[in-house]
């Protein structure tokens, strides 16, 4: 699509480029954020692996440029060209193979910048440039500067990166809500069948003495989270601990419904008040050890031309991360490839079983579109609504995914077999605490998916539009 704007190249316009250091410098554990190349995915900063280099390190790696807000950061080997900017008040080093591009006249508006460098445009300089290795694509700094883009008058590139940006905001708040809420699943979670809090206070009252009626207020504030079990377990004052607990759940659960709260004490009373020894040491007195099969069947099911006779939307090992279902494919139905066989409905999990350390996983919300996924995911189908969760909390938590990266074989392709992800032993509460749980956390899931399904919109729109703004195809008020 050719732009009505002036095309012009970026070192004619005042855009500098700024290379890395030619050096890597030391890791640490805690110190400034070093950006590498995995660091820079989807268009943005992703901070989950980023190492951290000592001060004394990050002061030479910025002699020559300081990164700041709007700069944005260009790969330049490997997967050639991918961008991400520089978000506020963020301080950090650029690693090798990297490049930074600022405005420094006054023809380009930084922020417009950043969506410029996302075009159709940007992409086919790329390619023109671009150094095709035996082992890596590269691109040369001396290049970068001829990239010739479209840059209407300012006014227009202000209307245009502000279009986008507010695009852009929305997507990263729904990803920051979606880690929260998996968050507060995971701590629920570790709390009640893991660590078994609601026990270990019950067990600790019941020790100083307590009531029936303090043993299970106690109980209550740690589900609902007005006390820490820590904080508890330090103080053998009972009358000042049941003070400060009383004090605090009625804070924690005060605007509550009277059939909220009606539900918080039957949950407590669902915990029993001691552990006892098992295999896999203190656990629960009345729970059992077992495995995923417990929760689960592995749905081996394949979709046929009968009943899926016209089409198919189908979800790869590439498509999912850290538990999202970020992309589905949409294929007719004697076009799917072969490895689209599994059938999923609402509720199934899906571990990858290829590279399981890749965190390749996701549970099915009512929202997404799939209805096949790769031979690549081992389907994990929960033999009763209320095991969706427990499912997924087990089966995709971080100790089964580790698991599964550690008994993976294979050079080029380490994988385990399905019945190796429902083979993981875990400890097998009473079914009524399984369903309160599901209760309290279904809202979390339902919220998150929703929010995923926002997100895909939002990033077609944006890719939609993208290339009739730059075009000036389309026009955004200014």
């Amino acid at each position: 699509m050719k732009s009505k704007y002036p095309t012009k190249a970026l070192k004619d316009v005042g855009v500098k480029l700024y290379d890395c250091v030619h050096a890597t410098p030391k890791a640490i554990k805690t110190g400034f954020p070093y950006i590498a190349i995995p660091n820079i995915k989807e268009s943005r900063l992703n901070l989950n692996e980023v190492r951290f280099i000592s001060k004394r390190d990050y002061i030479e790696w910025t002699k020559k440029l300081k990164p700041q807000e709007g700069d944005v950061i260009v790969t330049r080997r490997g997967r050639v060209g991918d961008i991400a900017p520089i978000p506020k008040d963020f301080e950090c080093a650029i690693g090798q193979n990297l490049i930074i591009l600022r405005s420094e006249g006054d023809e380009v508006v930084q922020s417009y910048l950043r969506w410029v460098l996302s075009g159709p445009q940007y992409k086919r300089e790329v390619d023109k440039y671009l150094n095709v290795g035996a082992i890596f694509d590269s691109l040369n700094c001396r290049d970068i500067p001829k990239f010739e883009l479209p840059f209407p008058d300012k006014e227009k590139q202000i209307a245009i990166a502000n279009f986008f940006d507010s695009i852009d905001n929305q997507i990263g708040l729904n990803q920051q809500i979606n880690q929260t809420l998996e968050q507060i699943s995971q701590a629920i979670f570790k709390s009640w069948f893991v660590d078994f809090e609601p026990v270990k206070v019950k067990a600790y009252i019941r020790k100083l003495g307590g009531s029936a009626s303090q043993i299970g207020r106690a109980a209550q504030a740690v589900i609902a989270g007005a006390v820490n079990l820590e904080d508890i377990i330090t103080d053998s004052n009972l009358a000042d601990l049941d003070k400060t607990i009383k004090s605090k759940l009625e804070a924690k659960i005060g605007a509550q419904t009277a059939e909220q709260k009606s539900k918080l004490v039957e949950t407590a009373k669902y915990f029993p008040d001691k552990l006892v020894e098992s295999e896999l040491g203190l656990i629960p007195d009345g729970w059992k050890i077992g495995d995923l099969n417990a929760f689960c069947y592995l749905n081996k099911n394949s979709w046929t031309k009968k009943n899926h006779p016209k089409e198919v939307w189908y979800v790869d090992l590439a498509n999912t991360k850290n538990g999202i279902v970020q992309a589905v494919q949409y294929y007719s139905w004697n076009g799917a490839p072969s490895r689209a066989r599994r059938v999923l409905n609402f509720g199934d999990t899906i571990v990858g079983t290829v590279r399981p350390g890749n965190r390749s996983f996701a549970l099915i919300g009512k929202s997404d579109t799939v209805l096949t996924c790769s031979t690549g995911f081992a389907v994990l189908t929960p033999k009763k609504d209320c095991f969706r969760e427990i499912t997924y909390l087990i089966g995709a938590g971080d100790e089964n995914i580790e698991r599964l990266a550690h008994l993976a074989d294979g050079a080029a392709y380490p994988a385990v077999r399905p019945d190796v992800v429902t083979s993981v032993e875990c400890v097998i509460s009473p079914e009524n605490i399984i369903k309160d749980f599901s209760i309290l956390i279904s809202p979390f899931f339902e919220m998150a998916h929703n929010n995923a399904y926002e997100q895909k919109t939002l990033i077609e729109l944006r890719d939609v539009l993208l290339p009739k703004l730059l075009s000036g195809e389309h026009q955004v008020d200014v």
